[in-house]
């Protein structure tokens, strides 16, 4: 089965309407962001989620960049399952997030144009051991990443083969949005995909949009 992550969860309105809807990780923005939360916030989302759910989703924190006081201040607060590096923290950060809150380390790398399978398996390697997950995603020079465009697929193969080889399950994102995850999915197979402005309009989370995403997920995974 497909993993699917639901990026940039910033309210409560959307989570009586999707308890039914296969969705396996809900993102929490911390970084710099029009998606951005409080910790406050994310706190009081979780424990919603938590008290609600009958399996609740994961819950994922997404830094970029920030202070290292600033990042372990933020997942000492918030009780989150994964946490996403987005941006150039370093495999002593990742291993030690992962030794000091025993949580899994997701580490997104960012495609820029001209950017090859090469070129993220090189980056990706210091991480061997210090991460769990991998994420791939369109570079944003404001934001690092969420730039709600996609980027040349035709690298996912190599990258995935590499992860595989040294057992890192690989999530895509970049551009994802109903009308594309499917043609995604017959190519390359990824192990999840993570979603944010695909399945907005004007800015804000769109029901319709996300249970379209998730329907045609799960028909590529149920092969109807």
């Amino acid at each position: 089965m497909t993993n699917i992550k639901i990026c940039g969860i910033r309210n409560n309105q959307l989570f009586h309407a999707l308890k039914d809807v296969e969705v396996d990780c809900f993102g929490f923005v911390f970084a710099a962001s029009k998606r951005q939360v409080t910790a406050e916030v994310a706190a009081s989302l979780i424990a919603e989620i938590r008290s609600e759910f009958t399996a609740p989703p994961k819950c994922v924190g997404v830094f970029r960049n920030q202070p290292e006081a600033e990042l372990l201040a933020v997942l000492s607060a918030v009780p989150l399952d994964i946490a996403q590096l987005h941006g150039d923290e370093t495999p002593e950060l990742c291993a030690n997030i992962r030794r000091t809150f025993n949580i899994p380390v997701m580490k997104a790398f960012s495609l820029q144009d001209g950017s090859s399978s090469i070129d993220i398996i090189h980056a990706a390697k210091p991480y061997v051991g210090s991460i769990d997950l991998m994420l791939i995603d369109t570079h944003d020079p404001t934001y690092g990443g969420g730039s709600g465009k996609t980027f040349r697929w035709e690298v996912i193969d190599d990258i995935k083969a590499w992860c595989a080889s040294v057992d890192i399950p690989l999530y895509v994102a970049g551009g994802l949005q109903p009308d594309n995850v499917a043609q995604l999915l017959q190519h390359h197979k990824p192990y999840g995909v993570d979603v944010s402005s695909g399945v907005e309009t004007a800015g804000e989370k769109d029901l319709l949009k996300i249970i379209t995403f998730v329907e045609r997920v799960r028909a590529y995974d149920y092969g109807t």
